[in-house]
């Protein structure tokens, strides 16, 4: 989903994930009610996330699945974590500090990383949809493309949905889809990333 800013992309996200409430309509996903019978299967990545600054990557993605399942047994979170660390091309940075972004000796996760730790943070629910608010803002070049690259592997296995006010190159290539929204949040183009440049090309 591509706009300008205030065309109400987060804002969206926001109505699917059930944080905030539709005034006048209901939202449906595969036939059933966002709000009232699925929240559990879905994932939601904010733009900023909140990490741990003192904690590992592996220390991180166990604690937040023994929260969100306290019944696990400890072998089956170890068993969970490692698994999505692989997919989200984690697992060589397991027991690396995620340290401070804001910090000047540049030390811990690299922005790229830290926005993979919080998607892995959702991805390890095993959610049917994924949402993520704006997952390549301000990342370099090459941490961009990496994200690209595992969301759409793991799009395999869930449907995502990403929201961005800016559509790379690289991006464009790896998508199924794409709504493009004007200022006033109306759907200007919805349709695959191959007919874009036409219907624009049309008006």
């Amino acid at each position: 989903i591509i706009g300008p800013s205030g065309s109400g992309k987060s804002t969206l996200l926001k109505l699917l994930r059930g944080l905030l409430r539709p005034n006048s309509t209901s939202i449906y996903w595969n036939g059933e009610d966002c709000i009232q019978s699925i929240q559990n299967q879905i994932g939601y990545a904010p733009q900023f996330e909140t990490l741990h600054s003192e904690l590992s990557v592996l220390e991180t993605c166990s604690f937040s699945l023994q929260l969100q399942n306290p019944m696990l047994s400890t072998n089956e979170v170890e068993e969970k974590v490692n698994k999505t660390l692989q997919e989200m091309r984690l697992d060589t940075l397991a027991n690396t500090q995620v340290g401070d972004s804001l910090s000047l000796n540049n030390s811990g996760l690299s922005g790229g990383q830290r926005k993979r730790v919080s998607v892995s943070l959702e991805f390890i629910k095993n959610v049917e949809l994924l949402l993520l608010d704006e997952p390549l803002t301000s990342l370099a070049p090459s941490d961009s493309q990496l994200v690209v690259d595992v969301l759409q592997e793991i799009s395999e296995t869930c449907a995502v949905v990403i929201v961005s006010h800016e559509l790379s190159e690289h991006l464009l290539q790896k998508l199924d889809k794409i709504i493009l929204l004007n200022e006033v949040g109306q759907i200007d183009f919805q349709g695959k990333p191959a007919d874009l440049f036409e219907h624009f090309d049309q008006r």
